[in-house]
């Protein structure tokens, strides 16, 4: 994934744009840019939230998934997934900036779903998913299944379907994801350090079977590995950064977590979400041990 200076440091020759690519038969292909940031599950469902204006305006998409480090991502797309994305290029940026056409922002993406349109670009800041009307009206033509729909079919590497495999997830596990930060931001409503309930521990502690605890804290695993002894299933992960290798074994908890008999978390992470939404796949289903 490249990523692109500003305009300022790299201007664009206007006589070398391909301006066949955003074109057919004579007239403008209507276009969806969108715009991701977090983390790789905040970035998953982002996109999944346009999907359903792209489709019912027939846009094309194309991504901007800058790879920013610590406080976001700095694995690629293909590092986790064989479904193909487009990704946004110099050429798109002098398409947005073009004076000859009339761009239309969304800052949040339940805006974009307030009424259908045919202005020719769209940019979506996406930075959270957008799956049901509870925050501002939908229009009637959408529908937010296809969010879902796109969502629930994204294909995987072989290496992390591998991963998945070797874990040998024995059927009727309990799934228990816990969302840890330092963040004061996160301290209310959200992720805090004390991300385990009393209500957490007593349904760990009457599960007949085992219990697969997912976490971006390994200190939170550890501990419920010393107190519930073998009851407990941990992924050995390599890599707890935002990098090509952390981003792998964060999706391998998700399908995990998917495949377990029932979930317990934080609806409010997207790692716990992404996880339900992919719950009952077949293909993931067929990998418990």
């Amino acid at each position: 994934m490249i990523e692109y200076p500003s305009i300022t440091g790299c201007p664009i020759d206007k006589d070398r744009v391909n301006w066949l690519q955003y074109c057919d038969s004579g007239r403008f292909i209507p276009l969806l840019y969108v715009s991701l940031t977090g983390g790789l599950c905040n970035r998953i469902l982002g996109l999944a939230s346009c999907c359903s204006k792209a489709t019912t305006e027939s846009r094309l998409v194309k991504t901007y998934w800058p790879l920013n480090g610590k406080d976001g991502c700095s694995s690629e797309w293909s590092d986790v997934f064989t479904t193909p994305i487009q990704s946004f290029s110099e050429w798109d940026l002098y398409w947005i900036m073009d004076i000859m056409h009339e761009v239309r922002w969304y800052h949040r993406p339940e805006e974009a779903y307030v009424s259908r349109d045919s202005t020719n670009i769209v940019v979506v800041k996406s930075t959270y998913d957008y799956f049901a009307p509870d925050r501002s009206p939908i229009a009637s033509e959408f529908s937010l299944d296809l969010n879902r729909q796109w969502c629930y079919a994204l294909q995987l590497k072989p290496d992390i379907i591998e991963n998945v495999q070797k874990f040998r997830l024995p059927p009727g596990t309990l799934g228990l994801h816990l969302r840890v930060s330092d963040d004061h931001r996160f301290s209310e409503g959200s992720f805090s350090k004390t991300a385990l309930t009393v209500e957490m521990m007593d349904k760990v502690s009457q599960w007949p079977g085992k219990v697969l605890v997912v976490s971006n804290s390994l200190e939170q695993k550890l501990s419920m590995k010393a107190h519930f002894g073998s009851k407990i299933l941990l992924q050995d992960i390599d890599s707890y950064e935002r990098d090509s290798s952390g981003a792998k074994s964060a999706i391998v908890d998700v399908v995990l977590l998917s495949m377990c008999q029932e979930r317990v978390g934080n609806w409010t992470s997207t790692l716990y979400r992404l996880a339900h939404f992919w719950v009952g796949r077949p293909d993931f289903l067929k990998l418990l041990g």
